[in-house]
Parts: C-alpha cells; sequence; structure tokens
C-alpha cells in the first residue's frame, strides 16, 4: 500500500457530487453534504505507526422525518386501542362480538408492529417503538381482560 508520501488523494472539484431533485427517502430528508481531504496514520499489527495513508472522506447527514411513523405506525396504533375499547360498551351477554372484536385488534396491532419493524434496522437496544408496541398490547391485552371478568360475572348472575 502506498503511504501518504508517496500517493495523496483530493478531491477533483469542490462539489464532487450532484444530488437527483426527484429523488428522496420518504423516512429521511438530507440535511447536509461535505467532503473531506484527510491523512490518518494507522498502527500496525506490531504495535507501530505508519506515517498515514491519504484519504477521502464522503459525509452526509440525514433528517428523520417523524411525520411518517405518525401517519404509518402511532396513528394507526392509537386508532386500533382506541377501537378495542369498544368492548366496555358492548353488552356483556355478546360474547361473539367482543371476542371478536379483541382479537381482530391484537392481530391488527401485532401485524401493523411487524410491519413497521421489518423495516427498521436491528439494534440490541430497545427502541422508543418497542416501548409503544408494549404499551398499547398492554392495553389491549386489558380489554381482552376485562372481558373475561365481566363474562364470569355475568355468567355467575
Amino acid at each position: 500500500a502506498y503511504n501518504a508520501t508517496n500517493l495523496q488523494l483530493y478531491w477533483t472539484d469542490s462539489q464532487p457530487y450532484g444530488i437527483v431533485d426527484n429523488l428522496h427517502l420518504t423516512e429521511f430528508s438530507l440535511d447536509g453534504i461535505w467532503v473531506e481531504n484527510t491523512t490518518s496514520n494507522v498502527q500496525t499489527g506490531m504495535g507501530k505507526w505508519d506515517d498515514g495513508y491519504s484519504s477521502l472522506i464522503f459525509y452526509f447527514k440525514l433528517r428523520r422525518e417523524v411525520g411518517y411513523y405518525i401517519l404509518d405506525y402511532f396513528l394507526p396504533s392509537i386508532l386500533l386501542v382506541i377501537t378495542s375499547w369498544i368492548t366496555f360498551w358492548i353488552q356483556a351477554d355478546a360474547s361473539p362480538a367482543r371476542t371478536a372484536l379483541g382479537t381482530s385488534t391484537m392481530l391488527s396491532f401485532i401485524t401493523l408492529n411487524g410491519n413497521v419493524m421489518k423495516n427498521l434496522p436491528k439494534v440490541s437496544y430497545i427502541t422508543a417503538s418497542e416501548v409503544w408496541f408494549f404499551g398499547g398490547a398492554t392495553f389491549i391485552f386489558c380489554s381482552l381482560a376485562e372481558f373475561a371478568f365481566v363474562n364470569v360475572v355475568f355468567r355467575r348472575r
């Protein structure tokens, strides 16, 4: 390999990139682009430092679009949780309707979460969308548990 004394890399233009106007990402917006010429020192396997190597760096800064997640995940999940609460106003003896509504909202919520999670990067830590999912699933599960409790009490009377 050639070190910086033998080979020096540099950008031939101050703006060596182009941006296509009609191309955009739905989840992100581009905040900035810049380039840099650098020389980096590298430690060899023997613990010694090499003279340095010339490198070209291309930076781009992305900003996450919150509106995408609100419309595609948070708003539908809120509506599903509210829909699961409709079972509170259904008659206690209408078991098929309450069961169908409760299970279908839970299954829809799980499907929605699966579709959103497959588009997100896999990370080792817990994310805000996972906390949101566990909270929503807990609310829907509690509405199903309330149905079971009301059903037992109604049948004993």
